[in-house]
């Protein structure tokens, strides 16, 4: 991992998240519930799904729940420090048996971490810290949350890749 481009890269996503995701956030309806992208999950799928080695993925995606706990407010600090580490973990697992090019596996991978960082942080916040809130409304707007960032992941990764070099030491090819 290039430690200066990746945190200058998430930082940079932080800021793209708090501006750019605020108003590309869509409500439906009255109930509260809203399409709405995560730009740092998609930043975490890319470093997942091209670092070289699992242990530098699974401290980036950290420090990228890192910077959700420390832009948001209602949730404690390090909750989805700890399922963005989990669900980076995941894909740095998964990455050896999917196609990192194919936007469908990009769009499926982006969904899949959605639904386990966000779903997992509040699945805890609904029952720790507010009970009652409705864990199947909290879980329905982790998908609508997922949903929305899997249409948007492959074409902001296909714009990524040229900086991937910059974050990411690429793992080595065999010959």
């Amino acid at each position: 991992m290039r430690w200066i481009g990746f945190f200058l890269a998430a930082v940079a996503a932080v800021i793209v998240q708090i501006s750019l995701g605020a108003v590309l956030r869509f409500r439906l309806g009255s109930g509260g519930l809203c399409l709405a992208v995560d730009f740092l999950a998609i930043l975490a799928v890319m470093i997942g799904l091209r670092a070289s080695e699992t242990a530098p993925a699974i401290l980036a995606g950290w420090i990228l729940g890192l910077g959700i706990d420390l832009a948001t407010t209602g949730t404690p600090v390090g909750l989805y420090a700890l399922t963005f580490a989990m669900a980076t973990a995941v894909v740095a697992q998964i990455r050896p048996a999917v196609f990192v090019e194919n936007p469908l596996t990009q769009a499926i991978v982006a969904l899949v971490f959605c639904l386990l960082a966000h779903g997992a942080a509040r699945t805890f916040i609904c029952l720790y810290v507010q009970p009652g809130s409705g864990l199947g409304r909290q879980w329905l707007q982790a998908l609508l949350g997922g949903l929305a960032t899997a249409v948007v992941a492959p074409p902001v990764l296909r714009a990524l890749r040229p900086l991937s070099g910059l974050i990411i030491l690429q793992p080595r090819r065999r010959r």
